[in-house]
């Protein structure tokens, strides 16, 4: 009874914070809250699901629930929580697999495995979302292409930022964070928020990129994510309030304006981190390595000198005596040579033995 209100709970926990998500989302949404460019709760279902158990599934069909507008047709509404709740679980289970379970982003190969992962997830709900809404008349049939684009890269979009975030600090112990790099975190945040509000970034959109590849290349992953996050974040809350350098003549082309920047910066900054962490791993096994070799080479000098110490002990106290009595043996037996040959040939037969 136990376990089952645990996994209850547990279920209950991530729909919650599918939930919260969903609604954070709304107050960066156009149109009323009524387009997204890009859907946290993607990205906060994947960790969710990676960090805790894919079993944790019925939790996103929960959230999703909650967050659905029931004044569509019964069919359209089954169709988007069926798509968005097996977008989380498929894009959940194929980066853990292609990842190998690694949650860290510390490797390339990590961040291509949530760029894959995060595109087959968000191309079946873009698919289920964009059929369901046409075969319920929700739209008509020449708007179902560009609702699956803007569907597509927004999910897409909400992957690459928010997974890796969550991901990312979830493993950070905030006591090993020091006061300099707190204060260093601090002023790029800052700058960022300054860049965001300066009136010039309407011309120079990428002004940011900067500030993204030193929080990269000083933080690593954490650091990135957590910068890519927040200009995402101002980005889009300024294209909302039509203001920034993504706002068009239309919102689509507005969409797509600010969803393909979200993806330039996010895939730019994880890649860029990836290789910074790479780089500290690699430095940090050579590192390893000298050590080992160094000890290595002082264990055979101290063996060397012992061995050379035990054969001076050998010379000394059995090889060298025995010389000196040969030696001596010899001695005599020449002086008995000519007066005592028979006591010559004993002492000679006594030293060849």
């Amino acid at each position: 009874m136990n376990r089952h209100l645990r996994y209850l709970g547990a279920v209950g926990g991530v729909g919650a914070i599918y939930w919260l998500a969903a609604k954070a989302e709304l107050h960066l949404a156009y149109l009323h809250g009524s387009v997204a460019a890009l859907w946290p709760p993607v990205g906060v279902g994947m960790a969710a699901l990676i960090l805790w158990g894919l079993r944790l599934w019925p939790g996103i069909a929960l959230g999703e629930v909650a967050v659905l507008n029931f004044v569509q047709p019964a069919g359209t509404i089954l169709g988007q929580v069926v798509g968005n709740t097996l977008e989380v679980l498929i894009a959940a289970l194929l980066f853990l697999l292609l990842a190998e379970g690694r949650t860290q982003f510390g490797r390339v190969r990590d961040v291509g495995a949530l760029v894959v992962a995060a595109a087959v997830g968000t191309a079946v709900s873009a698919t289920f979302g964009a059929v369901s809404l046409r075969l319920g008349g929700v739209i008509p049939a020449g708007q179902t292409g560009h609702l699956w684009r803007t569907w597509f890269l927004g999910d897409l979009a909400g992957a690459l930022v928010f997974a890796p975030l969550v991901l990312c600090w979830a493993g950070v112990r905030i006591s090993a964070i020091t006061r300099r790099q707190a204060l260093e975190g601090v002023a790029v945040a800052a700058l960022i928020v300054v860049l965001a509000l300066l009136p010039s970034q309407r011309d120079v959109p990428y002004i940011v990129f900067p500030l993204l590849i030193w929080a990269a290349l000083r933080a690593g992953p954490p650091g990135a994510t957590a910068a890519v996050a927040l200009v995402t974040t101002l980005t889009i809350y300024n294209t909302a309030h039509h203001d920034g350098p993504f706002v068009r003549a239309t919102i689509t082309q507005s969409l797509l304006a600010t969803q393909l920047f979200v993806a330039a910066a996010a895939l730019t900054s994880l890649v860029l981190g990836a290789v910074t962490e790479e780089r500290r791993g690699a430095l940090e096994a050579l590192r390893t390595s000298e050590r080992r070799l160094r000890a290595s080479r002082a264990r055979i000098v101290k063996a060397g000198d012992a061995e050379r110490q035990r054969l001076e002990r050998n010379l000394h106290d059995g090889a060298q005596q025995h010389l000196v009595s040969l030696a001596l043996t010899l001695r005599l037996a020449r002086l008995q040579l000519d007066k005592d040959p028979a006591q010559a040939d004993h002492l000679l037969t006594e030293a060849s033995n």
